[in-house]
């Protein structure tokens, strides 16, 4: 559903059809109109809220670009309570549609025990303070990471009958990408020279699962104004795999490209990058890694870091250039 086409075409149509149903949550409608002024609106039908007795006051959400309204409308025939939100300004909008984007796929068919305007303003919060954090202080290492994670799927694993799920770093899974009976997890370093070097954040990182095999995925990636290659490219082809064809794919791929600090309006020495090298390493037996078993039994002993050179690892290495790796 493409919500901005929506809004433009109520806009054409303003003082015939005002209004379009968008998507349904347990509390309601969510429903896009416009306003008499032609302003594209976003109206969030909520349960369990009487905004006759109590109103909530719309400064509690930092909301910089937009407005939010506690009002009473008329809906299926039913006065009903609502919050509406729109942009202040008309140049405000292109931001609206990317939180409207956002609400409707975060509310519409979310299974809520009680549904009231808390669950609203809690995902409009989120969403504005998502973006001022992205604004003031994009990750350069979660940027690199994410862009060794889609030049593995742009490049590297056999995606054609793949599930979306099986891509869960963006997730906090025990690796980044968890198939059937294999396992690959992603590493970048910024060096484009000496020692390949790559930092393992976790015990779990190089642990491999019961009944099933691990590889590990190394990129040498630099960003830079001038790089080769364009973030923005990567993400559109990555966009048009099979794997994220569906809605919920399409909503997986959007949680995780914002989670990573990603946006169409990246600075340009973190939209740009150079690829220099790229390695496949089976991790197995004699592999220098540390594992819980090899760590003493210890509950003060909570995590590590710790730096494998994998310069020194020829005996594992697969591929230096892109093979199809099969994970399903």
């Amino acid at each position: 559903m493409d919500l901005e086409q929506i809004w433009n075409g109520l806009i054409a149509q303003a003082g015939q059809i005002t209004s379009k149903p968008v998507g349904l949550w347990p509390g309601g409608l969510l429903v896009a109109s416009v306003s008499a002024a032609k302003v594209p609106e976003l109206v969030i039908q909520v349960a369990g809220w009487d905004f006759k007795s109590t109103k909530p006051a719309p400064s509690t959400l930092q909301t910089k670009g937009f407005e939010i309204w506690y009002e009473y409308l008329t809906l299926g025939g039913q006065e009903t309570a609502c919050v509406t939100l729109r942009p202040k300004l008309l140049e405000d909008s292109e931001m609206f549609f990317a939180l409207a984007k956002h609400l409707v796929g975060k509310l519409a068919g979310v299974q809520l025990k009680i549904a009231t305007v808390d669950e609203v303003e809690n995902q409009i919060q989120e969403w504005v303070d998502y973006w001022k954090r992205l604004k003031s202080n994009p990750d350069k290492k979660k940027i690199l990471g994410l862009i060794g994670e889609l030049l593995a799927m742009d490049r590297w694993i056999e995606t054609s009958s793949l599930s979306f799920e099986a891509w869960q770093g963006p997730k906090g899974g025990p690796h980044d990408f968890c198939g059937v009976d294999d396992d690959l997890e992603v590493k970048v370093t910024s060096n484009r020279t000496g020692a390949l070097l790559h930092e393992i954040s976790s015990i779990h990182q190089l642990e491999i699962q019961a009944g099933k095999s691990l590889q590990l995925l190394s990129f040498r990636v630099g960003l830079s104004k001038t790089g080769a290659h364009s973030l923005h490219e990567l993400v559109a082809r990555v966009a048009n795999l099979t794997m994220f064809a569906g809605s919920k794919a399409k909503d997986w791929l959007d949680d995780a490209l914002r989670d990573a600090g990603y946006s169409l309006e990246l600075e340009a020495d973190l939209a740009s990058y150079d690829l220099w090298a790229e390695a496949l390493f089976k991790i197995g037996e004699g592999f220098p890694r540390l594992t819980r078993e090899l760590l003493p039994a210890d509950p003060r002993l909570l995590d590590l870091r710790y730096t494998v050179n994998f310069g020194g690892c020829d005996e594992y290495l697969v591929a230096s250039e892109p093979i199809s790796i099969k994970l399903d």
